[in-house]
C-alpha cells in the first residue's frame, strides 16, 4: 500500500446481527462487503464513494505509527520498539471506511541507567534505576518504560555521583560518610540544591558545601567564635570591632558566622590619642596635662563589647583664664576667667564684659543701638554671625584659568563628579532636584553640551575610617545612596567614582562635601554637650583632613575645577520646640543626666512613637548654641582647608558657601530641612522608595547595624531624610556653587565648540 487513495468503490452491507453473516465478493472493480441473509440477498446496503476508502499507512517500524489491533502479528511495535502516545499518528489498515488512526508512534526503545541516560523504570533492570556508581536525579518524562503501557516514562536521569566532604565540593549528606558532612579542617557553609545525595531518594540534595576552616582571632581575621577558642575572641593584644558575616564559625551550625573582625587595640590616653574609656586606663581619659575634646567613634573601647567606641580625643592643654584664652574648667579654677573678664556665652573665650561682640550678649536699649555688632544678629538675647558665610574669612575662589581655552579641545560630554556626605548625595530628593543635578542642568544650558554626573557620594560618608579598611572591604560595605552608611568612605569615593569615567576622558568639575559625620550629628545637637568641645572637634576634622582629601582629588583629576561645599544651622532659636524634641529623639540623641531637667524626649524603638517629656526653651538654645558653633567652626575651617590646598594643587578650589539664616534651620518658620516624615506632608520626595529599603534588614547590617539595634535603625533609617536640605535648601546650594564657576562658563563653552 502507497498510502493514495484506490480507485475502488466499496459496498458496505448491514442487517440483523441475529441472522446475517459477513460476506465479502470482487464483482469487477468493486469490493462488496456485508451481511449475506440466509436467503442469499444483501440486506441494508449502503454505497460508499471510493474518496472515502484511505490506504494504510506503514506501521510497527520506528517513527512509524503503532499497529492498530489485530493489524500485525507482532502487535503494536516490532521487537526493539516502544508505542509512546500520539494521537492521529496515521490510518489504520483494512477496511476503514471512517478513517479511523492509530494513538500511538514506534520509537526505538532508548537505552537506560547508564551514564547520561534515562533511570530505568520499576522491574526494568535488574541493577535497579542506575548501574552502579550513578545516582538518579529527578527529570519528568525522560524516556518511554520499555516495560509499561505506553505513555509511562522514566522520571529521572542518571548522572555520576559527585564526591563529597572535601574542600570546594558539596557536604555529605546524613550517614553518606563517616567523617560527617566535611572532612576534618573544612567547614560546612550553607548552599541549596549543591548535589544529589547518593544514600538518599532522586531530588534529596545536600544544602551545604565544605569550605577551608579561615583562621580567627589574629589581627585581620575574623572574631573567634564562642568556645572556639581558649583565649577568647581575638589574641592577647587585639580588639573585637564589629563586622556582620565576617565567617563561618567552625564549631556551630552552617551559617553561623562570626560577627567581629579583631584589629590591633589602638592607644588612648596619649596626645592625638583616642580618650581612653570608662576603666580602661588608671589615669582616667587622658594622661595629665590633656584634655579630652568630643570626637565621634574615635576608636574601639578594649574593655568594652565590639562597635563600643570612645567618644573623645586627648589634646594638649591650652592656657585659659586670660583674655583672648578659653575659660578654664571647674577642675582647673573657680572663677574660670580672670578679674574683670567674663565667659562667653559659647564658653569659647574669656572676654570683656562688654555687650554687642560674637557670642556675647545683646546690648540693651540704654546700652547702644543696634544691639549687636556689624553682621551679627540678636537671637535669644545672644549675638550670632548669622551667616558666616559673608564674612571675608569664608571668601575662597580657585584662580582663573592661566591659558586661553582652545576651541574643541574638549570633545563628547562634560564630566561632573561628586563626592561626600548625605547632604553632597540629596538626601531625600528625586536627581533632577538634587543640587548636583540642578548645577549640572545649568551647565548644560551655558556650555552647550549634554552633563554626565557621577555621584560616588551617599548617605552618612565619613572622611576617616577607623577600621582601616581597604578598598575592596569597603565595596562590599556598600548599600544604596540613601541608606545612612560610613562606607564607603569620602577618601574612597575618589577612586569609585573615577572608575565610572570612561576611560580618557577627563573630569571638568568636582563637587565635594563632607565632614560632619566625623564630628557626629547627635554631638552636635545633643544640648548637654558644650559649643568649645564642638568647635574644637570640628576644626579638628574639618581643616587638614579636608585639606588632604582635596588634595587628592586635585591629583586624580588633574584638569578639574573643585568646588567644596559648607553646611548650614542645623537648629536655631527660630526652631519649633516640639518639632525639635521629635529631632532629637528620632536620632537618638541621649542627654544622660541632663535629660530630665531639659526635656529630652524617648523614641520607641518598637512602634516609632516619641514621648515621654516635653523639650524645654532652656534646651533649645543649649542645641542652638552647639548647632551655631560648629556652622562657624566647620565654615571657617572648610575655607581655611579649601585655601591650603589651593597651595599644592595651584588654585582650583572655591569654597562655596550656601546662605541659609538662623530662619531657614531646622523646624524654623521658613526652613529649608526637611523635616520629619510622618506619612503624609512632610514626606520627602524618595521617602516610599527608602522606606522599602530599610525594610531590608541584610542591608541594614551591611551598613554596620547588629541585630540587637535593628528595630532602632529602621525607624532612623526611615526618617533619615530629616534635617537635611529640601527643595528650597537644595536650590540655595545651587546658586552657591553656580556662584563660583560662572567665571568659567564661557571658557567650557570655548573648549566644547567646534567650530
Amino acid at each position: 500500500m502507497n498510502g493514495k487513495i484506490q480507485p475502488t468503490l466499496s459496498l458496505a452491507v448491514h442487517g440483523s446481527t441475529s441472522s446475517p453473516r459477513t460476506a465479502e465478493r470482487n464483482v469487477g472493480n468493486l469490493h462488496l462487503l456485508g451481511k449475506l441473509h440466509p436467503a442469499g440477498r444483501l440486506i441494508g446496503a449502503e454505497i460508499f464513494s471510493s474518496e472515502q476508502v484511505l490506504a494504510a499507512d506503514p506501521c510497527g517500524g520506528d517513527e512509524q505509527r503503532a499497529c492498530c489491533l489485530g493489524e500485525a502479528a507482532f502487535g503494536a511495535c516490532l521487537p526493539g520498539n516502544v508505542q509512546i502516545p500520539r494521537a492521529n499518528s496515521g490510518v489504520c489498515g483494512g477496511f476503514n471506511p471512517f478513517g479511523i488512526q492509530s494513538s500511538g508512534m514506534c520509537v526505538a526503545q532508548t537505552p537506560c541507567g547508564g551514564e547520561g541516560q534515562r533511570a530505568c523504570c520499576l522491574g526494568e533492570a535488574s541493577f535497579g534505576a542506575c548501574q552502579s556508581g550513578l545516582n538518579e536525579v529527578p527529570r519528568a518524562n525522560s524516556g518511554q518504560c520499555s516495560n509499561s503501557l505506553p505513555g509511562i516514562q522514566s522520571s529521572g536521569m542518571c548522572v555520576a555521583k559527585t564526591p563529597c566532604g572535601g574542600e570546594g565540593q558539596r557536604a555529605c549528606c546524613l550517614g553518606e560518610a563517616n567523617f560527617g558532612a566535611c572532612q576534618s579542617g573544612l567547614n560546612e557553609v550553607p548552599r541549596a540544591n549543591s548535589g544529589q545525595c547518593s544514600n538518599s531518594l532522586p531530588g534529596i540534595q545536600s544544602s551545604g558545601m565544605c569550605v577551608a576552616k579561615t583562621p580567627c582571632g589574629g589581627e585581620g581575621q575574623r572574631a573567634c567564635c564562642l568556645g572556639e577558642a581558649n583565649f577568647g575572641a581575638c589574641q592577647s593584644g587585639l580588639n573585637e570591632v564589629a563586622k556582620a558575616n565576617s565567617g563561618q564559625c567552625s564549631n556551630s551550625l552552617p551559617g553561623i558566622q562570626s560577627s567581629g573582625m579583631c584589629v590591633a587595640k589602638t592607644p588612648c590616653g596619649g596626645e592625638g590619642q583616642r580618650a581612653c574609656c570608662l576603666g580602661e586606663a588608671n589615669f582616667g581619659a587622658c594622661q595629665s596635662g590633656l584634655n579630652e575634646v568630643p570626637r565621634a567613634n574615635s576608636g574601639q573601647c578594649s574593655n568594652s563589647l565590639p562597635g563600643i567606641q570612645s567618644s573623645g580625643v586627648c589634646m594638649p592643654v591650652t592656657p585659659c583664664g586670660a583674655e583672648g584664652q578659653r575659660p578654664c574648667n571647674v577642675t582647673e579654677r573657680v572663677p574660670s576667667c580672670d578679674a574683670d573678664l567674663v565667659e562667653q556665652p559659647f564658653g569659647v573665650t574669656c572676654v570683656h564684659p562688654n555687650c554687642g561682640y560674637q557670642g556675647g550678649r545683646a546690648c540693651t536699649i540704654t546700652e547702644r543701638i543696634p544691639s549687636c555688632d556689624t553682621h551679627l544678629v540678636e537671637s535669644g538675647g545672644i549675638c550670632l554671625n548669622s551667616t558666616p558665610c559673608l564674612l571675608s574669612e569664608a571668601k575662597v575662589v580657585a584662580s582663573p584659568p592661566t591659558e586661553e581655552p582652545t576651541p574643541g579641545a574638549r570633545r563628547g560630554r562634560f564630566n561632573l563628579v561628586v563626592l561626600g556626605d548625605s547632604v553632597s548625595w540629596g538626601q531625600g530628593l528625586r536627581n533632577p532636584h538634587k543640587y548636583s543635578g540642578l548645577v549640572a542642568k545649568a551647565i548644560a544650558k551655558g556650555v552647550g553640551v549634554p552633563v554626565r554626573t557621577v555621584v560616588a557620594a551617599h548617605s552618612g560618608a565619613a572622611i576617616t575610617d577607623s577600621r582601616h579598611l581597604s578598598r575592596t572591604e569597603q565595596k562590599k560595605l556598600t548599600t544604596p545612596g540613601e541608606i545612612p552608611n560610613t562606607y564607603p568612605t569620602i577618601d574612597m569615593q575618589i577612586a569609585i567614582a573615577a572608575a565610572k569615567v570612561p576611560r580618557g576622558e577627563p573630569v571638568d568639575l568636582v563637587l565635594v562635601g563632607g565632614c560632619i559625620n566625623d564630628v557626629g550629628v547627635m554631638e552636635i545637637i545633643n544640648p548637654v554637650n558644650k559649643p568649645v568641645g564642638i568647635m574644637d572637634s570640628t576644626r579638628g576634622v574639618c581643616n587638614e583632613p579636608v585639606s588632604n582629601l582635596l588634595q587628592k582629588v586635585g591629583s586624580r583629576f588633574p584638569n578639574s575645577r573643585i568646588v567644596l561645599t559648607g553646611y548650614f544651622p542645623i537648629v536655631s532659636n527660630t526652631s519649633d520646640v516640639p518639632e525639635l524634641g521629635a529631632l532629637l529623639a528620632s536620632l537618638g540623641v541621649v542627654a544622660g543626666s541632663g535629660s530630665s531637667a531639659l526635656g529630652i524626649p524617648v523614641l520607641d524603638p518598637v512602634t516609632g512613637a516619641i514621648g515621654g517629656l516635653g523639650l524645654t526653651e532652656a534646651a533649645r538654645r543649649l542645641a542652638a548654641m552647639n548647632a551655631h558653633a560648629f556652622y562657624v567652626a566647620s565654615t571657617n575651617s572648610l575655607a581655611m582647608a579649601a585655601r591650603s590646598a589651593n597651595n599644592q594643587i595651584n588654585g582650583r578650589v572655591s569654597f562655596a558657601c550656601p546662605p541659609f539664616t538662623p530662619d531657614n534651620a531646622y523646624g524654623s518658620p521658613d526652613t529649608w530641612l526637611w523635616l520629619i516624615p510622618n506619612g503624609g506632608s512632610t514626606n520627602d520626595e524618595v521617602y516610599q522608595t527608602r522606606v522599602d529599603l530599610c525594610a531590608n534588614d541584610n542591608l541594614l547590617i551591611t551598613a554596620g547595624s547588629t541585630p540587637e539595634w535593628l528595630p532602632l535603625e529602621r525607624l532612623k533609617c526611615k526618617s533619615a531624610s530629616m534635617g537635611h536640605p529640601n527643595l528650597l535648601g537644595s536650590k540655595a546650594y545651587a546658586q552657591a556653587i553656580m556662584q563660583e564657576i560662572k567665571g568659567y562658563i564661557p571658557y567650557w563653552r570655548i573648549q566644547f565648540s567646534h567650530e
